[in-house]
């Protein structure tokens, strides 16, 4: 019976990530980016939160942060997803992907556009 309840247990924590990361995912869709912050985080910061499914949640989250102009902490977020040895390789390559992007935005020089003269 023990073993049943251990089986149990871990579907239930499944169960309620899954929850938790699809009502993230609700509410950026919706463009409430501090509710699916705050629900990516809740996924992110329990220790029961399976490791794909806290991989996942963290690259939402760093979405999340992109968009909404947060670049330092979407930057924090990628690089702890690519340093997790428990995620998955599709995700950890995304992950780096992204990082490429935003270390390439954040070189660009911000020089103002002047407009090119007819000669």
């Amino acid at each position: 019976m023990n073993l049943w309840r251990k089986i149990a247990s871990v579907f239930s924590h499944r169960s309620w990530a899954l929850a938790h990361y699809h009502t993230g995912l609700a509410l950026s869709r919706s463009n409430d980016n501090s509710g699916a912050i705050a629900e990516y985080t809740c996924v992110i910061e329990t220790d029961v939160t399976p490791p794909d499914l806290k991989a996942m949640a963290l690259y939402n989250r760093a979405l999340v942060h992109c968009l909404i102009g947060n670049q330092q902490q979407a930057t924090l977020d990628l690089e702890g997803l690519v340093a997790l040895s428990s995620t998955p390789v599709n995700v950890r390559t995304m992950a780096r992907q992204r990082l490429v992007r935003l270390t390439n935005r954040a070189t660009k020089t911000d020089a103002p556009w002047t407009p090119i003269s007819a000669q």
